[in-house]
């Protein structure tokens, strides 16, 4: 078992640690066969840590913690094997990862010598994060992730010295952004890097000089965004920039630019549509009613006029050329509406006629079934239970449903509102 392991081991950096999963089940497989039953525990704990991953890669305001819940069930035994393995494996990124889940441990079990495990992770994962981005094919996101893991273990263990130097390399590589990696990843490091000016325990960690690079990079990233029309791109770096302006000094003209280029970039993609040949104008609507809600929220009331009237057109244009008129044929027995509408010709009291258009279920409809009818039809229809709705007449947006519930309801209203209006012309207003 040993040897094996050693030679896992020596297959150095892998962008996923589950590829190191096959040959632990080899592993098993023999011991199984030889009925060795520690070699085949110990392959069971390997397994296990090498399925991981890390929930989030990046610490913000909604990060809870780094690994799934179930390791807080894990055995006394299988927490110290990892920890063995975490000071005898030659593999860094191997050995990092079996740090992380002794760190991230939060059951019963207590691990000793917590914080030393600490001082000896952040080298690992700043030796991970060189091997990730050494790759003939860079590996972005393994990079973040020990990035992020590095900044958040020690914003948590109050180490300013090793945070000063997680910083450093967050920095050096926010540097080449722009000409050795592309605009893309500047998004995560800036946030990380909030998370260290927020933190009021840590101080003098990020200086001037480097508070601007970073800010002088999401500026670029949304000019280059902006210039070839990756909106989507380019509205994630204005909102980081904005949030950076704000904590470093940004003045309230500045910061306005960049909340009125964030409208102006939903209206580019309402006209671009990605570049598209054949453009949508439900798709042209939806991202003129987003800069809309984006100018109202920021109080820039001088578009809303022209951006309601831009909304209509595209709708009543929509209406014309990309909604479909459905119609189906209702075969209805004129014999049986007749006979139905004969039991209310024979009555001359009034009393007698009102009580049984209050009982009549062609009229007043069964609302259990309809509701019922309604939750099958979304059950049967995957498609439809999962994309948004929209009510659209007269070149307005009525309604939209996006949850389950609101689509539930939209269905149940339409069925009913169908049968009721087949109800009262057929039997109601003949009588």
């Amino acid at each position: 078992i040993l040897a094996g392991i050693n030679e896992i081991d020596k297959l150095g950096f892998n962008r996923h640690l589950s590829t190191f999963v096959e040959p632990m089940r080899k592993i098993v497989s023999e011991a199984e066969e030889k009925a060795d039953i520690e070699a085949s525990k110990i392959a069971q704990f390997e397994i296990q840590a090498l399925r991981l991953h890390p929930q989030s890669f990046v610490i913000s305001r909604n990060y809870s913690r780094r690994m799934q819940d179930e390791i807080d069930n894990w055995s006394i035994e299988q927490l110290n094997y990892y920890k063995w393995r975490f000071e005898t494996s030659t593999n860094q990124q191997l050995a990092s990862h079996y740090g992380d889940i002794l760190l991230d441990y939060k059951g019963p079990n207590k691990i000793e010598g917590k914080y030393i495990i600490f001082t000896k992770i952040i080298p690992m994962l700043q030796e991970v994060a060189k091997l990730a981005i050494s790759q003939p094919e860079k590996d972005y996101f393994t990079l973040i992730s020990a990035f992020s893991r590095s900044i958040e273990l020690c914003l948590s263990f109050n180490n300013a010295e090793l945070l000063r130097k997680s910083v450093i390399d967050i920095i050096e590589f926010i540097k080449d952004i722009g000409s050795t990696h592309d605009f893309r990843w500047i998004l995560e490091p800036s946030e990380m890097l909030v998370e260290v000016l927020r933190n009021p325990r840590v101080t003098d960690t990020m200086n001037v000089t480097d508070i601007d690079l970073v800010m002088n990079k999401l500026d670029e990233a949304r000019s280059n965004w902006l210039s070839n029309k990756n909106c989507h791109m380019h509205r994630a770096a204005c909102e980081k920039l904005i949030i950076w302006k704000k904590r470093n000094g940004g003045t309230p003209e500045e910061i306005r630019v960049i909340e009125k280029e964030i409208g102006l970039s939903f209206e580019i993609e309402a006209e671009d549509q990605q570049g598209r040949t054949d453009k949508s104008e439900i798709v042209k609507a939806h991202f003129l009613e987003q800069a809309l809600q984006h100018y109202i929220s920021i109080g820039e009331t001088s578009k809303y006029d022209d951006l309601k009237n831009r909304i209509k057109r595209a709708y009543i244009q929509a209406e014309k050329t990309e909604f479909k008129e459905t119609r189906a044929a209702v075969n209805i027995s004129e014999d049986k509406v007749n006979a139905h509408l004969e039991i209310y010709r024979k009555e001359s009291d009034l009393r007698k006629i009102f009580g049984l258009l209050c009982i009549d279920p062609n009229i007043n409809l069964n609302a259990t079934k309809t509701k019922k009818l309604s939750e099958d039809i979304l059950k049967q229809s995957v498609l439809r239970a999962l994309i948004p709705a929209s009510g659209v007449s007269g070149g307005r947006k009525i309604t939209q449903s996006t949850t389950y519930e609101d689509k539930l309801e939209a269905e149940f209203r339409s069925h009913y509102i169908m049968g009721l209006s087949l109800g009262v012309n057929l039997f109601l207003i003949p009588i």
